[in-house]
């Protein structure tokens, strides 16, 4: 049960913390990367400038707590990646199942991205998203990546 809830919490923190981002996300590059005079899928250089450029604005706000539970420590990003981490502060690796947390937020995580309006920037232009969890010592618990192929429409 201890388990469940844990994953119920993420669930939520990571969907609001995804609507955050992705508004600022599309304040800020929206023009760039979604016009339809001009998409820039084929250049990956300004597709990553862009990643970097929000990556950084976003990170002069963190480490932020997004609840009593969990911390969004940064957000990086690297060759077509847009990744969120977190920290999970009182959870220690041992007590957490990689595999049970994995399986209960893959699929969520799959819809938001690839449903989600405001995550259309990053579906539309090949970025995946990872979520990456770390226990309250900096010990990786997972990593869950959602690439825009497992989104069944890639276009409007």
């Amino acid at each position: 049960m201890k388990i469940f809830l844990w994953i119920v919490l993420i669930f939520l923190v990571v969907i609001g913390v995804n609507k955050i981002v992705s508004k600022i996300m599309l304040k800020n590059a929206y023009n760039d990367l979604m016009l339809n005079e001009y998409k820039v899928q084929n250049d990956e250089s300004k597709i990553n400038k862009i990643l970097l450029e929000t990556s950084n604005e976003l990170n002069k706000e963190l480490p932020k707590m997004v609840d009593e539970y969990t911390r969004l420590d940064n957000i990086v990003t690297e060759n077509d990646i847009f990744q969120y981490n977190y920290t999970l502060i009182n959870a220690n690796f041992k007590d957490v199942s990689k595999q049970e947390l994995r399986n209960s937020l893959n699929e969520k995580l799959t819809n938001f991205v690839c449903q989600d309006q405001a995550m259309k920037v990053f579906v539309k232009n090949y970025i995946t998203v990872n979520y990456a969890y770390f226990d309250k010592t900096g010990k990786e618990i997972t990593v869950i990546s959602i690439p825009p192929s497992n989104c069944k429409v890639l276009k409007e």
